[in-house]
């Protein structure tokens, strides 16, 4: 699970780096649940993704209403951006995650 891994350590070293940075008062995260972009099941649950975050130095953690969650990237960032403007956060920090498409020519063992 090298995915999952990963995931952690992009997470982890984002929220230290801008923390150092900005210096918050509280570091909010917003994700979305059970289902992802364009309506795909999250492989992990939201409450162990959640955990992983916490556990990443993220003080919250709000869910994304399954509404923006499963629409294209610019729906899904408005969603968050507007309930982080809501908690009326001072910074926000998205962190893309870049998708590499590989096709693979032999089986993956």
């Amino acid at each position: 699970m090298p995915n999952i891994i990963r995931f952690i350590t992009d997470i982890s070293i984002i929220c230290k780096k801008k923390k150092k940075k900005l210096e918050p008062d509280v570091t909010i995260a917003v994700m979305s649940g059970d289902f992802l972009q364009r309506g795909e099941p999250a492989l992990l649950s939201k409450w162990l993704r959640t955990k992983m975050a916490l556990t990443a130095g993220v003080d919250l953690v709000f869910e994304l209403p399954y509404a923006y969650a499963v629409q294209k990237a610019d729906t899904f960032a408005a969603g968050a951006v507007a309930i982080l403007d809501q908690l009326k956060a001072i910074f926000s920090v998205l962190a893309v995650k870049a998708v590499i498409w590989q096709r693979f020519s032999a089986p993956i063992a």
